[in-house]
């Protein structure tokens, strides 16, 4: 205040001296305050005073019974409220630099409390407004609590509350002087309270019939109830759902249903548990260790071998039956579902699995009634321990290989009365595996002298092989499963047999003419040797996958073209203590298709019905090279682009179900460091990194259109390093960088004018280097990163963009990529110092530290909102540096619908297993809404909850128990999750 009075007096002594008269002309000490405000009020013009009349009191805190103090407020919340923005920009600098005031980027405050009681103007302001300030005041503390508490209706204003609000502003003639954040809370509190009017009103006529049928005390307990009871199920479903998590190494089946069970007593818990159970085995029989299976032909029955018995499963029903038959082995069902045929020693004091290193014997069941199998008679025939079993397409004949390296055939047209054929020739050493063709006689053989024979049984005094092939002795190590190492496709023209053991462990033979097979291919997994580990081979029932368990992995192979077989995937059991390989098997179905291993926790059911990425709608192929990809769905109908690095991009068309549609192959941006590319909002229009005679360019194209070219954007020096669209499509941002050794310029941000593609205008330079842009999706804010910083430039003037202060990330951080939340209020930035950082945005402003945080490892890849806004998804590596390596990389969703509070919800692997970009994006369009993500392929996934849950269903196996159910659902009655059969 001193200060103010000798600066005053200073100005009014001429000569630049302080004298008596200019003290006396200032006003002194007490008044030099009010004289000079006064003469700055007076300078102002209509506009200038109007503006002052409505902000300065905004910039009072009002004492509840003390004296009132002043209070720091938003410049532009101040500003909103003004009719004319640019006297009142006007009004505040004027009384700054008379040192009234204080401006701050953001803020505004008095400079002196002295001047609320000093300046008779402005005490009359306060006192004509003061009931107003009280309750404005009071407002924004509670519209403050209600934002910060993500929209709770609770703290909504009611009745006479949400009444002096709005009648306090409109007897001070500040109806529409809220600042918009009030402005909102009110809006908020109306609504709620008309609807609550509404609803009193229907609830007083539905009251008056109560009235007349039961007391009212009767009516407020069942309302208590209801709340009681909805208040239990979600402490359960968020019990259910831990214990779901706990559960999905050891029991998967149980853990997928009781995942499903949880979603839907409370479907807030949100899908993302469910997302991460489809890649997940559903189970049978998880108690016993399973050496062997087999299926009947349309499915409906199993029959697993235990080594101690054999187990009748139905799969839409549960256990049927159990035989107990000491020292079990290979199993074999026949088609038509009869009949069930078993190997086991004579006696088994000690039972172990027959593998044919003991004697074995063939033992038959009538399974017509799988409940109660009976017994049957066997014919006479050599005492010979039998190896191998396999049934004929129509059931009637059973082949049996045998330790001698015969191979024995029973006619058992009549079961009651099995006949004895002649043996078929050819094998010199014991036979391991047997296999007939799906729709005809064909019988393959393979056998421990390394060959693979066939013959044709439609003559039953045809003995003699039809051909040889050449392949290995079965695993010198003793396995745990029953070998099955030969497999014919459906069709029959495709056999999958033993490598040479050495240079390959599957090969591929074409059985166009069964006398001189053809030799496809030579199969042989690159991650792990599996050449002289070969225990079982099996095709699905199109006959385009095959599956090859190898120790505790199962490797997928494409088989379309089966010249070209490539691996497609590889299932690892999520049974730590699996021990040896043991057989698989396709279950018959097509949609979905299931595959059933054998395991030593009962018989695991993986749904492959897309290989390449288990669970997902639909993969598109192989993913790019390239350090830096980007897969983006569009607004507007939906497309997926995919960047391929230098190599090339794609568009699809995924408007529809699967199989999506490729609209187009699109050149690539020549550079593994590039792999840019944007979507005008309305999808529309498309732009890309390419490049145009060696030089680096961004080209936009009509998406209706996508192989025309609307214009190119030249003028780049280095690279692009990134593209990003306005909100409003008008405005497209280019960052002109490259790597460290590729700089030919300095970096820059160029912006565009893009409102007509066609005809593009370059609005802006910025000198600055981003590797990543984002615009804010409601507004003007364009964000970016690099060196471990949040770069920030405001383009309401795209002509004339204002850099903001930029924010810190990790230090040491490499990258980091940002992604707006869909209605803008919430930025999120992940970075590959572990950390994902959580901004709150409002009015185009960032706040100056983060709301919330993330620490998990290997962060800084990709990251993405799901529409709804609840969750978040992120890329990671899983290792501490933030690249890949060992670990396989996956998927985290987190719930940041309290951003303070982030809550992890599911991880999913994508088998991110070497260097190289990924990218994630969620569709905004519904009622299918798909996640695409890139690793070593582009998967989509439907993220739909009801049809997570079906997909999830389809692949559970075993239904859960009311025992189970009663231990992990407590308190609640028996539901099953999934029906059964599905």
């Amino acid at each position: 205040m001193l200060s103010h009075a000798l600066r005053a007096t200073w100005s009014q002594g001429g000569g630049g001296r302080l004298t008596v008269a200019g003290y006396r002309a200032s006003g002194g000490v007490v008044a030099a305050l009010a004289t000079t405000a006064d003469r700055v009020y007076g300078e102002l013009d209509a506009g200038g005073q109007d503006a002052l009349r409505h902000m300065l009191p905004r910039l009072v805190r009002i004492g509840d019974g003390t004296v009132d103090t002043g209070r720091p407020a938003d410049r532009d919340a101040l500003l909103d409220g003004t009719s004319n923005r640019r006297a009142a920009e006007d009004a505040l600098h004027r009384l700054a630099r008379e040192r009234l005031l204080v401006l701050h980027e953001r803020t505004v405050r008095l400079s002196h409390d002295a001047l609320l009681r000093a300046w008779p103007r402005l005490h009359g302001w306060i006192d004509a407004d003061r009931d107003w300030l009280r309750i404005r005041q009071q407002l924004a503390a509670d519209a403050d609590v209600w934002w910060r508490s993500d929209h709770d209706p609770a703290l909504l204003y009611r009745g006479s509350k949400l009444a002096a609000a709005r009648e306090g502003a409109a007897n001070a003639g500040r109806a529409k002087a809220y600042e918009p954040r009030l402005t909102e809370f009110l809006d908020a509190s109306l609504r709620q309270e008309r609807r609550s009017a509404r609803v009193r009103t229907a609830a007083l006529t539905v009251l008056v019939v109560l009235f007349l049928l039961a007391t009212a005390g009767g009516v407020t307990a069942t309302v208590y109830q209801h709340q009681a009871d909805a208040q239990r199920r979600h402490a359960v479903a968020r019990l259910v759902a831990t214990e779901a998590a706990g559960l999905r190494d050891t029991q998967p089946g149980l853990a997928k249903q009781l995942s499903v069970a949880a979603y839907r007593m409370d479907p807030g818990i949100s899908v993302a548990p469910l997302i991460s159970m489809l890649e997940t085995p559903g189970s049978y029989d998880s108690q016993d260790s399973v050496v062997d299976i087999a299926r009947t032909g349309d499915g409906r029955t199993m029959a697993l071998s235990t080594g101690l018995s054999v187990v009748l499963w139905r799969t839409s029903g549960g256990r049927a039956a159990t035989i107990d038959l000491p020292g079990a082995g290979a199993v074999a069902l026949s088609p038509d579902g009869r009949l069930l045929a078993a190997l086991a020693p004579p006696s088994a004091p000690t039972p172990r699995p027959s593998t044919g290193e003991n004697a074995a014997t063939v033992h038959l069941w009538s399974i017509a009634d799988p409940a109660h199998p009976s017994r049957l008679p066997l014919p006479r025939a050599p005492s010979q321990a039998v190896t191998a079993l396999a049934f004929a397409p129509d059931g009637h004949l059973l082949a049996l290989g045998t330790a001698a390296g015969a191979v024995r055939r029973w006619n058992l047209t009549d079961p009651e009365s099995p006949r004895a054929l002649a043996e078929l020739t050819g094998p010199s050493a014991q036979v391991d595996s047997l296999a007939f063709t799906p729709g005809s006689h064909l019988l393959a053989a393979s056998d421990a002298d390394g060959r693979v024979r066939l013959w044709d049984t439609t003559d039953p005094d045809r003995t003699a092989p039809v051909s040889t092939m050449t392949g290995s002795p079965p695993p010198t190590t003793k396995p745990h499963g029953i070998p099955h190492r030969v497999s014919f496709r459906a069709d029959g023209t495709v056999l999958a047999a033993p490598g040479d053991g050495h240079s390959d462990g599957v090969r591929l033979w074409g059985l166009a003419d069964p006398r001189h097979p053809k030799l496809l291919a030579k199969l042989n997994n690159t991650l792990q040797d599996c050449t002289d580990q070969l225990i079982s081979t099996a095709f699905s029932p199109a006959g385009d996958l095959l599956a090859t368990p190898c120790g505790t992995e199962v490797y997928l192979w494409d088989t379309t073209d089966p010249a070209h077989t490539v691996q497609v995937n590889e299932l690892t059991e999520p049974d730590t203590y699996q021990s040896g390989a043991v057989p698989a098997l396709f279950a018959p179905s097509r949609a979905p298709v299931l595959l059933l291993h054998a395991t030593t926790t009962g018989v695991h059911v993986w749904d492959v019905t897309n290989a390449p990425r288990l669970g997902a709608a639909s993969s598109l192929g192989t993913s790019p090279s390239g350090f830096d990809l980007t897969a983006q769905f569009s607004g507007g109908s939906r497309r997926l682009l995919i960047v391929h690095g230098a190599d090339h991009a794609a568009l699809w068309d995924m408007s529809g179900p699967p199989p999506h549609r490729k609209l187009a192959d699109l050149p690539g941006s020549g550079d593994p460091a590039s792999g840019a590319a944007a979507f005008s909002p309305d999808g529309s229009v498309l732009a890309d990194a390419e490049r145009a005679g060696g030089a680096p360019v961004v080209r936009l194209r009509d998406t209706a259109h996508p192989k025309a070219v609307l214009t190119t954007l030249p003028g780049l020096a280095n690279g692009v390093g990134a593209l990003a669209y306005s909100a409003d499509g008008h405005v497209l941002a280019v960052s002109d960088t490259g790597d460290a050794t590729h700089q030919a310029a300095p970096s820059t941000v160029h912006l565009f004018d893009v409102s007509r593609p066609a005809h593009p205008r370059r609005l802006a330079v910025i000198h600055a280097r981003a590797f990543h842009l984002v615009f804010s999706p409601r507004g003007r804010l364009l964000v970016g990163t690099f060196d471990g910083r949040l770069l920030l430039w405001d383009t309401t003037d795209a002509r004339h963009p204002v850099a903001g202060t930029p924010r810190r990330l990790t230090p040491g951080s490499l990258d980091a990529v940002p992604a707006f939340r869909g209605d803008g209020r919430l930025l999120a930035v992940t970075d590959t110092g572990d950390t994902v950082r959580l901004w709150s945005v409002e009015h185009n402003r960032i706040a100056a530290e983060p709301v919330g945080a993330i620490r998990a490892l290997g962060t800084g890849g990709s990251i993405a909102f799901t529409p709804d806004g609840r969750t978040l998804a992120m890329t990671s590596t899983g290792s501490l540096t933030g690249f890949a390596g060992t670990a396989l990389g996956h998927i985290e969703l987190w719930d940041v619908t309290d951003p303070a509070i982030p809550v992890w919800r599911a991880s999913f692997g994508f088998n991110q297993v070497d260097l190289g970009g990924e990218s994630i994006s969620f569709s905004p369009q519904s009622p299918t809404p798909y996640l695409a993500v890139t690793s070593s392929v582009v998967a989509v996934w439907n993220v739909e909850p009801s049809s997570v849950v079906r997909h999830v269903c389809l692949s559970a196996g075993e239904p859960v128990s009311r025992a189970q159910w009663a231990r992990y659902v407590p308190d609640l009655p028996f539901h099953a999750p999934c029906p059964a059969g599905r």
